[in-house]
């Protein structure tokens, strides 16, 4: 018996059993799409039919409510709908016509004949319907509208009799337009014949005078022939859509409506049930080549891969037990390409193994001078961290020296320079206002250089923290005092209900420097007659909150989100277009974290701002005191 020693013979019958089913199931898509790509043409065929006869309705919907009231078609014959309407006519015989050419509607419909009949009588309503509605828009032409057509002739007959002097008597006339006007808009031959009596009065009355009575009479002659003319047209057409060439043209297309649908509802349901049957004989043969693949991958298992899983689970174990001597692979009897991949193995595993020992025996003498290199690589780290925190701190400091110091030191310069080429030029009045503008500058200035001081020390570590216990009303109270100045010249008002005996164990500079800040922005930011006021509340145990509450024009939450970054910088002009160092805030939140406290802020625009912190209470104080 013919056996496969070779691994390759092997996996190549293997995979050349692999692509026959491949091939086959390939096969089995291609005839099931082309199978359901001619079902969808019939289907989508058919569909357009019934589609373009929608459409062919809707012209002929369009011509009778544009047309009839259009003069252009009643002089010339010419619209646009009719020729359109005649296209769409081609069009859809034309795609029932080739229906019957389609690939695949022999397979699809078994009685062909019956099939040919049904669209010959489809085809047979469509011209009935066509000739109707030629004839009925001739007719609605010949008939006319206002001034056009039998309709127009009638009306000018009546307008001449009405401008002639004859013995029609005015209130005559209005009677015959009276009749004419109803029977035109209800299409009720009652009116009709009261137009015929009134006209056969009228003409029995006439005296015969000369020329004029038998003008008159004339032009009678001449209206109710029109007329009668224009009701046997009316009549032809139909005076609704049951009636006349209205409801002979209305009933072919109700037939050939019905017809095209009840085409369309036999055809797809052969089409559903060809589909049906494509899809099942598809389904039976996947489902057969899945069931073989899944045998012939199990014998693959078993033929194939259960060797390479044994050498598999051998290198595992090495892996396991660290490549040590107890692991040891058997010689391999196979003669194939497994067997001379597990000899290959076997001398790897047995070279690893030697090599191990020579590493474990450098180890001791690497891990050694590994050890001085860490210790060095830390140094240089630590190094490297404050090289960068202090070029961070000279980037910063630089920007903001070289953005905010510009703008009042320029505004100071062009003062002076204003000054000194043409002092004589102001009053008193005026230099004092270039004083208190510089005055502003510079103490912006001041402002900036010495929060710019305290972050710079606080950035590179150099300001110390020195907690004690102070007295937190007195340290309010000072900072009022401070800037009570500032708030009454803009009509504000400072307050502060802090316990007089609240004491915390606080850094009283750090402390200073956040309420400064925290009353600086909200005189900054407040209207004139508004209330700041500082206040406090306990906190978690042993702590309190202290807030700095304002009226002013409050913050958006994107400036919210980015008031504690100074990276961001936000400076924002005050009320009184006062400026501010753009990190202030940043700087206060620092100085909190450093008391191991909690900064936040509340506002909302034009509500006003809260911004609290928290403080430790002195520990020789109960909660009950703050």
């Amino acid at each position: 018996m013919w056996r496969f020693y070779s691994l390759r013979s092997r996996l190549m019958l293997i995979l050349f059993g692999f692509t026959l089913m491949t091939i086959l199931v390939g096969f089995m898509g291609l005839w099931f799409y082309q199978k359901t790509s001619k079902l969808a043409t019939i289907t989508g065929r058919i569909e357009e039919s019934l589609i373009k006869t929608l459409q062919l309705l809707k012209i002929e919907q369009d011509f009778f409510n544009n047309e009839t009231i259009n003069p252009k078609f009643y002089q010339t014959g010419n619209s646009q709908y009719l020729g359109s309407h005649e296209g769409m006519m081609e069009e859809i015989k034309d795609k029932l016509y080739t229906l019957l050419e389609l690939d695949g509607i022999r397979e699809l419909y078994a009685d062909n004949a019956a099939l040919t009949e049904e669209i010959k009588n489809i085809i047979f309503e469509l011209e009935s319907y066509e000739i109707s509605f030629q004839k009925l828009a001739e007719l609605t032409r010949k008939r006319g509208f206002w001034a056009d057509g039998v309709e127009g002739n009638m009306r000018e007959k009546i307008r001449i009799l009405e401008n002639l002097n004859t013995e029609v008597r005015a209130e005559d006339i209005l009677f015959i337009r009276r009749y004419e006007k109803d029977y035109i808009n209800r299409r009720d031959t009652t009116y009709a014949r009261e137009v015929y009596e009134l006209v056969k009065t009228l003409r029995e009355r006439l005296t015969p005078q000369p020329n004029t009575s038998s003008m008159a009479g004339m032009l009678l002659d001449d209206y109710v022939r029109s007329f009668r003319e224009m009701v046997r047209l009316d009549s032809l057409m139909g005076t609704n859509s049951t009636t006349g060439l209205r409801g002979h043209m209305r009933r072919h297309a109700n037939k050939t409506g019905d017809l095209m649908e009840k085409l369309v509802k036999r055809i797809n349901a052969e089409v559903i049930a060809a589909e049906r049957y494509a899809f099942n004989v598809f389904l039976y043969v996947t489902t057969f080549m899945v069931l073989v693949s899944i045998i012939i991958s199990y014998i693959v298992s078993l033929v194939v891969t259960k060797p390479i899983s044994t050498l598999s689970d051998i290198m595992h174990l090495a892996i396991e037990k660290r490549f040590s001597k107890e692991v040891v692979i058997d010689s391999p009897k196979s003669k194939d390409e497994i067997g001379d991949l597990t000899r290959d193995v076997k001398t790897m595993l047995e070279e690893v193994q030697k090599r191990l020992q020579e590493v474990k025996s450098q180890k001791m003498e690497l891990l050694t001078q590994y050890d001085e290199s860490v210790e060095q690589t830390t140094k240089l780290k630590d190094s490297q961290k404050r090289l960068m925190k202090m070029n961070e701190v000279k980037d910063t400091f630089f920007s903001i020296i070289s953005h905010d110091l510009r703008s009042p030191l320029n505004t100071m310069t062009g003062f002076l320079q204003i000054l000194e080429l043409q002092a004589e030029a102001f009053s008193p009045d005026e230099i004092r206002t270039f004083a208190q503008d510089m005055q502003k500058s510079l103490n912006r200035i001041l402002d900036l250089l010495e929060n710019l001081l305290q972050w710079s020390r606080s950035q590179t570590g150099e300001m110390e923290y020195r907690p004690l216990r102070i007295n937190l009303y007195q340290l309010a109270q000072n900072n009022i005092e401070l800037y009570i100045k500032t708030a009454q010249n803009k009509g504000l008002y400072l307050q502060t209900d802090v316990d007089r005996e609240m004491w915390v164990f606080a850094d009283v500079n750090m402390i200073n420097f956040i309420f400064r800040n925290l009353i600086s922005n909200a005189i900054k930011f407040s209207k004139e007659g508004a209330k700041i006021q500082i206040s406090t509340e306990p906190h978690k145990k042993g702590r309190v909150k202290i807030w700095v509450q304002d009226e002013g024009i409050g913050m958006t939450e994107d400036i919210l989100d980015k008031v504690f970054r100074p990276e961001e910088h936000i400076s924002t002009l005050g009320t009184n277009a006062e400026k501010g160092t753009g990190f202030g805030l940043s700087l206060c939140k620092n100085f909190i974290e450093r008391h191991h406290g909690e900064m936040g802020i509340e506002s909302e625009p034009n509500k006003g701002t809260k911004v609290f912190f928290t403080l430790e209470l002195d520990s020789a104080l109960s909660s009950s005191e703050v």
